[in-house]
């Protein structure tokens, strides 16, 4: 989901992030084997209270220059701090590190001022020159997941310890907007940003090696276990105000009828993405509340639709079918999305049109009566006008003169295994091709592996989603030209689409500081990418999530009507149901009114200026 992206597998990077915490990747266990041993009650008896959050998707790497899973970034938004975050209610910046700032006549320059007195968990204080320091190693390491972010700067510079001045090459409309953690100059200049291992020009052996786990967030990373747990203790004295819970457990479960059970037993106190069912089935238990967060995220069918190079060298096995439009919009009129949204989601959620949601103001933009509705019908004349006539066996073929000629329409899908929708999706949509002639094969994929085969381009067609971010900037830069990968396999794309045209809109739109007309050219570009079809947008699934109101209080929604409360925001405010005086307890019930639902993830997700791709959570 984009930006440059790191050169080598999922795999790899899930590995590299064990490395960094210091502890070895662990075997898979049993769901119940999980989680570590209480430290205390979550009720505010004589230990420390402790909440456990349920994860139904691993963390691929603790190290923020590479992490790019929502798991990833939520340890992040706990962790590190940003320069600047969002408002719960309408998104817009507020305060982070920075607590104001101010442009240039010209709009190239910007000049934060950072909060005084800000400290890392290792007592060392954080100063200009740490913001300094990871905008400029993001600047020089482009392979790192938000190197996107920095892409116009010019420079960045400290004059004193709490100004950061940064100048960009060309008027930017994501200054506020930038989502990066910010690390800590004197533990990270002796680290490589994407291995995290001690870099050969600063090792020094007279030194203790650096905790690449040092940050400036309300949580401190205590323990990982990679494929298990992730225990944080929060921090006294924040600038936010020291945490309600003493401890945060982030517990890995490989279903979600495991952790759905977890939280009946009390082991867990938040569970995301429920099922359907799940959900319903959990609302009637005493003690337990749900809520559902709509137009938050889309689901996606995408196309092969050329994989490449950005040099033009043809990559992978794609079909060549999948590069006629034609066919593409074939696809889509065979697909009956209110179906979709009423048998698979079952009523919890919208049917797909336009890239973003309605909800996503003021950037959405829809079809309008030009959406390529379901209509076998229409999807079997596209497809005979275009030459691609049925064989024996009813799965038409590639027309003679045509690249794959004589070849049938077999696609490989690529269906992700970690949510139960995509399995279902994937059913309806055999069935549908099926009867416009187009023969499908799911091939179920682990997020890993179906990441691998996707950045090679060794696949025709993927099911995968997207979380939404208060910019767009991001999400659109995944459908540029710049997106296809260089001759390292540094790229961000996922269905390797190229044009002018789109290039020409998102380059207009990253400039244009006017907001009205910054949101006519994201809608532009949208209406663009409807006509090249390298996807369809199947539908806008609610997020469903379940909590123990039993146990803990104070969880809010982002935003606040339609929101989940499944992230940051709410770890941040959730209070023990009895819980003990706490001395330090700082402003939280102030900061809830106004900042408790600032987007620490970014997104949820997640500005995307922080990943690559990495379906579905790509989500």
């Amino acid at each position: 989901m984009p930006r440059p992206r790191v050169a080598v597998s999922l795999l790899v990077l899930a590995a590299a992030g064990a490395l960094v915490c210091g502890t070895p990747a662990a075997a898979q266990e049993s769901p119940g084997a999980t989680a570590p041993a209480p430290a205390g009650s979550d009720t505010g008896g004589s230990g420390p209270s402790v909440l456990t959050v349920g994860l139904l998707q691993d963390v691929d790497s603790l190290n923020p220059f590479v992490g790019i899973s929502a798991s990833a970034v939520q340890v992040f938004g706990l962790v590190y701090d940003r320069l600047t975050e969002y408002r719960t209610a309408d998104n817009r910046p507020v305060p982070g590190l920075a607590t104001g700032w101010r442009t240039s006549p010209d709009g190239l320059t910007w000049t934060f001022t950072l909060r005084p007195g800000l400290r890392w968990s290792d007592g060392a204080p954080l100063t200009a020159a740490d913001v300094t320091f990871t905008y400029t190693t993001l600047m020089r390491t482009p392979a790192a997941v938000t190197a996107s972010a920095v892409r116009m700067f010019a420079s960045v510079t400290a004059p004193d310890a709490t100004t950061v001045v940064i100048r960009t090459r060309v008027p930017t409309a994501t200054m506020l907007a930038l989502d990066v953690p910010i690390v800590p100059a004197h533990v990270w200049s002796r680290l490589d940003p994407l291995t995290g291992e001690p870099s050969a020009a600063a090792a020094d052996p007279t030194l203790p090696p650096p905790d690449a786990h040092v940050g400036s967030g309300p949580f401190r990373l205590a323990e990982a276990k990679a494929g298990r747990y992730y225990r944080l203790v929060a921090r006294a004295g924040h600038w936010r105000g020291t945490p309600a819970v003493d401890e945060l457990v982030l517990r890995y479960f490989t279903n979600g009828d495991a952790a759905a059970q977890a939280l009946r037993t009390g082991e867990l106190h938040v569970v995301p993405n429920l099922t359907p069912a799940q959900a319903e089935a959990l609302a009637r238990e005493a003690g337990i509340r749900t809520n559902e967060a709509r137009g938050s995220r889309f689901t996606e069918l995408a196309f092969n639709v050329g994989a490449a190079l950005a040099d033009g060298t043809p990559l992978g096995d794609g079909h060549p079918a999948l590069a006629d439009v034609r066919v593409r919009a074939a696809v889509e009129h065979a697909i009956d999305r209110r179906v979709l949204v009423d048998r698979v989601l079952a009523g919890h959620g919208d049917p797909g049109a336009g890239y973003f949601p309605p909800t996503y103001a003021p950037w959405a933009w829809t079809p309008g009566a030009g959406l390529r509705s379901h209509d076998a019908a229409a999807a079997n004349r596209l497809l005979d006008a275009a030459g691609y006539r049925p064989g024996a066996d009813g799965v038409r073929t590639v027309p003679a003169g045509r690249p794959g000629a004589g070849r049938p329409l077999r696609f490989r899908l690529l269906v992700p295994v970690e949510r139960a929708h995509y399995q279902q999706s994937a059913t309806y949509l055999v069935r549908w091709l099926r009867a416009v002639g187009i023969a499908v094969e799911p091939v179920p994929a682990a997020g890993n592996r179906l990441s691998d085969l996707v950045d090679s381009g060794r696949y025709d067609m993927f099911l995968g989603g997207w979380l939404l971010d208060p910019d767009p900037d991001f999400l659109l830069s995944i459908h540029t030209c710049g997106a296809r990968p260089d001759a390292t396999g540094d790229g961000s794309t996922g269905t390797f689409v190229c044009d002018r045209g789109l290039d020409r809109l998102y380059g207009e739109q990253a400039v244009q500081i006017d907001a009205g007309r910054r949101a006519e050219l994201v809608r532009g570009f949208q209406r663009r990418l409807y006509e090249l079809v390298p996807h369809v947008v199947l539908y806008y699934p609610s997020v469903l999530e379940a909590y123990r109101a039993d146990r803990f209080t104070g969880f809010v929604r982002r935003p606040a009507e339609t929101g989940s409360v499944v992230g940051p925001w709410s770890y941040l405010t959730a209070t023990p149901v009895t819980a003990p005086e706490r001395g330090s307890g700082g402003p939280w019930p102030v900061l809830a009114a106004t900042l408790a639902g600032a987007a620490l993830l970014g997104a949820t997700g997640l500005l995307v200026h922080r990943r690559r791709a990495g379906r579905d959570d790509r989500e």
